[in-house]
């Protein structure tokens, strides 16, 4: 069921994906070979601005049809990647939504797919720790538990979580430490002892911030991404090649992390 223009990712065992506009009968794969084969199917791509929040707008699967298809659990470990419209892949291909929007192009999965990990999204357009965004959704707070109004979210439980939060933030200077304390306080409470990495803003706010707040916790670890280069497609947002670049470097600061720890 299409609420509104969607586009979904698919790869056929472990292939490359392939693209695809989502519609009433939308045919995943066709003439494979007779032997078992795996099929990963995202969306990847809806418009930032639709009513995400409160309708739900977005991809429903009614059913799937199809001889001896069996549902199978992803065996990579997951891992939540929290941000704004940054984290979520928007516009890595330019500005016309939804086909210019991308999660399987987005730097938190270009990492997921480098460590081996599962890449958990949880990520709208325009929000921020002190600040509501698009599509109606409110504040980091009031959706960390949430798939939308009303409905809590089953995620699963992370090995660890990356947080990317602080461009919407930019004109609530004043409030934006105490507030993204409140943010983290609340984390903890979902996911406990984990490891949270907290990226410094690709736009260059509130790294003093960020330190004193990594500072008050012993399992948060800032991350300086000021030498990180990127391309953009425009002040904010980086586009597919440099969203590979930083998602290198993402998953060069997440190792070094990891192996400090042990």
């Amino acid at each position: 069921m299409l609420q509104t223009p969607c586009i979904i990712a698919i790869s056929i065992d472990n292939g490359r994906y392939k693209k695809k506009t989502a519609d009433g009968n939308c045919k995943v794969a066709e003439h494979l070979s007779q032997r078992t084969h795996t099929a990963r199917i995202f969306v990847d791509a809806i418009r930032e601005n639709d009513d995400l929040w409160r309708s739900g707008n977005g991809l429903a699967v009614e059913c799937v049809i199809g001889e001896k298809v069996k549902p199978i659990r992803p065996s990579r470990k997951p891992v939540w990647f929290i941000g704004d419209s940054i984290t979520a892949g928007i516009h890595v291909n330019g500005d016309k939504e939804p086909e210019t929007n991308s999660y399987v192009e987005s730097y938190t999965n270009v990492a997921s797919n480098l460590l081996g990990l599962a890449n958990v999204p949880i990520a709208y357009g325009a929000t921020g720790i002190t600040t509501a965004g698009s599509g109606g959704v409110p504040k980091a707070s009031d959706y960390l538990n949430f798939d939308m109004a009303g409905v809590p979210d089953q995620c699963e439980q992370p090995e660890w979580v990356v947080l990317n939060y602080g461009t919407n933030d930019r004109k609530n200077r004043k409030v934006f430490l105490t507030e993204y304390r409140q943010y983290i306080y609340q984390l903890l409470d979902r996911v406990h002892s984990i490891p949270i990495i907290i990226l410094k803003p690709f736009v260059g706010v509130y790294s003093k911030e960020i330190d004193i707040l990594a500072s008050e916790f012993p399992n948060v670890f800032p991350v300086n991404t000021s030498d990180w280069e990127a391309s953009y497609t425009d002040d904010l947002h980086p586009d597919s090649y440099g969203s590979k670049l930083l998602g290198i470097e993402l998953a060069r600061v997440i190792t070094d992390i990891l192996n400090r720890k042990n």
